[in-house]
């Protein structure tokens, strides 16, 4: 593997300072919320936003999908560009 190059970046100072959001007090980030068993809450780490739920999944559900994904990539890559930017 190659070294990454060394890369200069250059910030605003509203980059650089605080944004002044906090998390409301009694505002739970937890994941896991006991009212709702088998999801997972989900949020912007910046702000702290809620930003919905997903379906906790198991190891074998994530096995599973995967694979299926990967057998939908096969016939993905037989589609003409054309077929492609329809669809997208």
């Amino acid at each position: 593997l190659l070294p990454v190059p060394a890369m200069e970046v250059e910030m605003t100072s509203a980059e650089r300072e605080d944004d002044g959001v906090t998390s409301k007090a009694g505002n739970s980030t937890d994941l896991i919320d006991p009212k709702r068993p088998g999801f997972i809450q989900c949020y912007d780490p910046s702000t702290k936003q809620y930003l919905g739920e997903v379906v906790a999944m198991t190891k074998k559900d994530v096995h599973q999908l995967c694979e299926k994904a990967a057998a939908a990539q096969v016939e993905w890559s037989k589609t003409t560009f054309a077929q492609r930017r329809q669809v997208l």
